[in-house]
């Protein structure tokens, strides 16, 4: 398999759609998600059923959270 940096979009497409089908069926019903996957940091592709907006937001609280290493105790 190609890296990721080293596919087309259309490839990226096929690859991230059938990746986020699978995610949806394995997740309970009404779950939103963001796959964010990368081969050079500095380059990253996602895929989302989430509007843009809360991927966004979901985004910046993950990454918070890991700055400051806090685990959300359940």
């Amino acid at each position: 398999m190609k890296q990721l940096s080293e596919m087309t979009e259309p490839e990226l497409r096929e690859l991230f759609n059938s990746v986020a089908m699978e995610i949806q069926h394995r997740l309970p019903e009404r779950t939103l998600f963001v796959l964010l996957a990368f081969d050079d940091p500095g380059l990253s592709q996602y895929v989302s059923n989430a509007r843009r907006e809360d991927v966004i937001k979901a985004l910046y609280e993950g990454a918070s959270r890991l700055e400051n290493e806090e685990d959300v105790k359940r």
